[in-house]
Order: structure tokens, then sequence, then C-alpha cells
């Protein structure tokens, strides 16, 4: 459910790179911080087709985005602030873009 959100959030492309300098929240710094270090490792195992350990990667985000979601308000009036958390989580998004579309999953 967590991922299914981040795709209903991030409908269109942000062009704008994550700004941790903007982040007003520690739920924002974790999950950017989480993204960052299972990146690597979930593109290793898109490569080696090893989908389920790329899952598997994947959803050790998902307390990071839980509580990034509980905590932050993502469409801040602030279109600096709106966009960076938007890129964040276009950053989340298309770690599995080559796996599945989580968008269309229903629960």
């Amino acid at each position: 459910m967590a991922f299914k959100r981040v795709c209903n959030i991030v409908k269109e492309q942000v062009t704008v790179p994550v700004d941790d300098k903007l982040f007003q929240d520690a739920a924002e710094g974790t999950l950017f911080q989480s993204f960052k270090s299972a990146s690597s490792m979930v593109e290793e195992k898109v490569v080696q087709r090893e989908y389920l350990a790329a899952l598997t990667q994947i959803a050790s985000l998902k307390s990071a985005v839980d509580d990034f979601f509980d905590k932050v308000m993502v469409m801040a009036e602030d279109e600096r602030v709106r966009n960076n958390r938007l890129a964040l989580l276009q950053e989340i998004k298309s770690l599995f873009r080559d796996i599945a579309d989580f968008g269309k999953l229903t629960a």
C-alpha cells in the first residue's frame, strides 16, 4: 500500500534533483538515506534478474515510506519544498520501474 501511494502521488515527471538541505522533517532524511542505501542493491539485483531479492530490498523501505507519509505533507505550500518531496518520492518510484507497476496493483 505504501508504494502504491508513492505511485499515486508522483504522476508527472519531477525535473529537480533531491536537495537534502530542503528537508524540514527527520522522516525526509531517513527516507532519503534508506533510498540511497537500497538503490544500488536493487539495481544490481535487477541486472542479475534476481527480482525477488530486488523486491525484498525495496520492501525494506516500507517503514521509512510509511513514516514519511505519517509525518510529512508532500504538497507543501512552499513550491521548492513540495518539488523536493515529489523528487524524493520519484526516486523511490524509480526503484521498481523495471519490476512492477505498483500503481496498477490492487489491494
